[in-house]
């Protein structure tokens, strides 16, 4: 949203002629609101320690994006440094975090951008004074230095776009005659709509000042993030071959990581080869894919420092020191594999939490999806069934979106000559079982469908297919993307 839904009860300067210390705070999210995120927490301290704002609002889908926010210290505290941590949560859960330390820099406005977003999903135990911010990075320095802080410049054309300017009559930080009174509502705040958020007041020592259009609030626009590149209610187009990726034999089992720039892939079936391929933009074909090992089926943990991968009928992990190292052949995962069947087709949902698998051990009708919940000390659980999932027929391959309520895999129920077809089950909380799965026409042509990645925000959708226009022809799966469109 822009500043003129989020609104708060500002604590009144006195009359300011001179340039503002400021810094307004522009948070974007790229989860679904409310779907994903029903509420943002903002808590804000100036250096020392000192709490000076922590408040819940809620987001619903008429909130507009990006929010924002003016942070201005007291008298004498111009140039003194700041620490805000911003948090999406949906009901009780904490889903997203983000935390910044900076610095206000006297008689200048600057801004600071933060964001909710999906690389972050819970990823909620970054150490003191660190993050999540970058992928592949899953915890860095939340320390931005104020040479890193772009100047706020207003909206053109008015009186502040100057940048360290002096507000417009009426705007945040003018002379309202109400001096340094706590409690104290400037008039664009009694005349405007609270959009239904709550109305709070700032503690002594941190102003959080409610910047309306006057104030420039249309120039926010400038630093939105990318918009949506789709619609999550839509279905997919037309699958199409993924370039310089299919070779002559199986291939298959294709992961990304969330930038969507290195893609890790199995060739030659379940006894087949690990490759990786990368590309320098999301826009880009993937260069020729290099050799990893024997396996296949990869699956990649969200910092890109494990993968899960399966071998001789058996789940695998190999992890490295670095996003620039190159894996190894890794050892069996303990406590998940059974002795007597294959087990494999790994999907990781959230930051590693639960590991969903399919697996032939007893009990299975043929092949089943089980899931596997992730103990406090890293390891798994024994697998259970997912419920609502299997029939006596045959299924593999979960694939999982990221609010953990659709579930995609492959099955041969209800087709003729043991075709195999993705389907798509939904369900409304994380507790639920899922309902009856539906077959997703839209993915499935030929005799074998097999889901194998979901981006984040469920835009793209890859797929291994024996459909035919393939390099070879309908009797080999190859790799193709699907993608929604707006």
């Amino acid at each position: 949203m822009r500043g003129g839904r989020l609104r708060l009860v500002s604590l009144l300067a006195a009359a300011c002629t001179r340039p503002r210390t400021e810094i307004m705070l522009v948070l974007e999210t790229d989860f679904m609101v409310p779907g994903e995120l029903a509420s943002i927490g903002v808590h804000a301290e100036l250096e020392g320690g000192r709490e000076n704002l922590d408040q819940t609002y809620e987001v619903d889908g008429s909130t507009v994006w990006p929010i924002s926010l003016g942070l201005v210290p007291e008298k004498g505290k111009e140039n003194a440094g700041l620490r805000v941590v911003v948090e999406g949560r949906k009901g009780t859960e904490r889903v997203v975090q983000q935390s910044a330390r900076t610095a206000f820099v006297e008689g200048k406005t600057l801004v600071l951008r933060m964001g909710l977003l999906r690389i972050c999903d819970h990823v909620l135990d970054c150490p003191d004074g660190q993050t999540c911010r970058h992928p592949g990075e899953r915890c860095s320095s939340d320390t931005i230095s104020t040479s890193e802080l772009p100047p706020y410049a207003g909206l053109p054309g008015k009186p502040d776009a100057t940048p360290g300017g002096s507000p417009p009559d009426g705007g945040p930080g003018a002379d309202s005659g109400a001096g340094d009174v706590p409690g104290v509502v400037p008039d664009a705040a009694k005349a405007g709509d609270t959009g239904g958020l709550p109305v709070d007041m700032a503690a002594p020592g941190l102003d959080a000042v409610l910047p309306d259009a006057a104030y420039g609030l249309d120039a926010m626009d400038a630093l939105v993030a990318p918009p949506r590149r789709c619609d999550p209610a839509k279905p997919f187009g037309v699958p199409v071959l993924v370039p310089n990726i299919n070779g002559p034999g199986f291939d298959d089992g294709a992961d990304l990581a969330d930038d969507e720039l290195t893609l890790y892939f199995g060739s030659g079936g379940t006894f087949g080869a690990l490759y990786v391929a990368t590309r320098p933009s999301a826009a880009d074909s993937f260069a020729k894919p290099q050799f990893l090992f024997d396996g296949s089926a990869p699956r990649l943990t969200r910092d890109q420092l494990k993968m899960y991968y399966v071998l001789s009928n058996d789940i695998y992990v190999t992890s490295r020191s670095s996003v620039a190292a190159v894996f190894a052949p890794g050892v069996a995962v303990g406590g998940v594999n059974s002795p007597l069947a294959h087990d494999g087709e790994v999907w990781l949902w959230r930051d590693s939490e639960a590991m969903y698998l399919t697996s032939e051990r007893p009990g299975s009708a043929q092949s089943d999806i089980y899931v596997s919940t992730r103990a406090g000390d890293g390891s798994y659980g024994p697998p259970q069934p997912v419920a609502g999932v299997n029939s006596a027929a045959y299924e593999t391959r979960p694939v999982v979106t990221w609010d953990g309520l659709t579930i995609y895999f492959s099955s041969n129920r209800n087709v003729e000559q043991q075709r195999q077809n993705i389907w798509r089950a939904t369900r409304l909380t994380t507790s639920d079982a899922f309902g009856n799965p539906e077959p997703v026409p839209e993915l499935n042509r030929g005799p074998v469908n097999l889901p194998n990645w979901i981006s984040p925000d469920g835009c793209k959708f890859y797929l291994s297919s024996s459909r035919s226009g393939g390099p070879i022809g309908p009797d080999i799966t190859d790799i193709y993307e699907a993608s929604r469109g707006l």
